[in-house]
């Protein structure tokens, strides 16, 4: 079981101040015995916020889409960062939003008019992006 999130932070954040979502991490849990089994942190500005899961889970890769769209993959088994793509946007899009779909990741976020990206998770696999 995977679960991830942003940074605690010590003086509460405005559930609209997307932009204030830090850091965060990761982490895989056996769910026979609970055990950790994977964790790892993001340094990369993942497109955190209320609703958003800025997170696609592949064979080998979790992914993390960025503030500009950018797509950072993490290995599955020891939670090292693998790759990152080039940005698609100059600025914050927001909150992404993500999701595995056969053999395709298809993200989205609620700025630069609502566009479903799409990058195959066989280039993902490969650690490259397209």
């Amino acid at each position: 079981m995977w679960a991830a999130g942003t940074d605690r932070v010590a003086n509460a954040i405005d559930d609209y101040d997307w932009e204030a979502l830090r850091g965060g991490g990761f982490v895989a849990l056996d769910p026979t015995d609970g055990r950790v089994r994977v964790s790892g942190r993001f340094s990369e500005e993942l497109a955190w916020g209320t609703g958003g899961v800025p997170l696609a889970l592949v064979p080998g890769r979790l992914c993390g889409i960025g503030r500009r769209g950018e797509l950072y993959t993490f290995d599955t088994r020891d939670g090292a960062p693998l790759s990152t793509s080039a940005p698609i946007a100059d600025d914050s899009l927001g909150i992404a939003h993500a999701a595995a779909a056969g053999d395709r990741i298809l993200y989205g976020f609620n700025r630069g008019g609502y566009r479903l990206h799409a990058i195959r998770s066989a280039v993902v696999s490969r650690g490259g992006s397209s």
